[in-house]
């Protein structure tokens, strides 16, 4: 298992001030970012995304910064087991940084749609 990262690229739900705040129990700031070479899409039933790697795409999101061991923990914990933590290349907009984003475990492939997620589809309602 990777060490707790102390930043994170996020491009569903984390994307959201308010659900980062919910989870790690504290406002951090958030610049955008892309990863390359992924695609997010939609999760059967579900209002979160997952991501997948697909050679020439690329997914907008946001990279969140100073990060604790104990901000990890919560994460592991909000994203559950149909995620795990890898390690990716962002761009932002003057550099190329090396950080982690949760990627769609393969076991869960049946679980996606051919859908491309976007934050049109979260409703805040269904994620208590």
């Amino acid at each position: 298992m990777l060490p707790y990262p102390n930043s994170l690229f996020c491009y569903g739900t984390l994307t959201l001030p308010s659900i980062r705040q919910w989870v790690l129990k504290k406002n951090l700031t958030q610049c955008d970012a892309e990863l390359k070479n992924y695609r997010r899409f939609c999760v059967k039933g579900k209002t979160y995304p997952g991501i997948t790697y697909a050679e020439g795409n690329s997914v907008k999101g946001v990279l969140i910064e100073n990060l604790t061991t104990d901000d990890g923990l919560r994460l592991d914990e909000f994203e559950g087991i149909e995620y795990q933590r890898i390690e990716v290349e962002v761009h932002l907009q003057d550099k190329i940084l090396l950080t982690q984003t949760y990627l769609f475990r393969d076991i869960y492939h049946d679980q996606i749609t051919s859908e491309q997620w976007s934050p049109e589809i979260l409703k805040l309602e269904d994620l208590s």
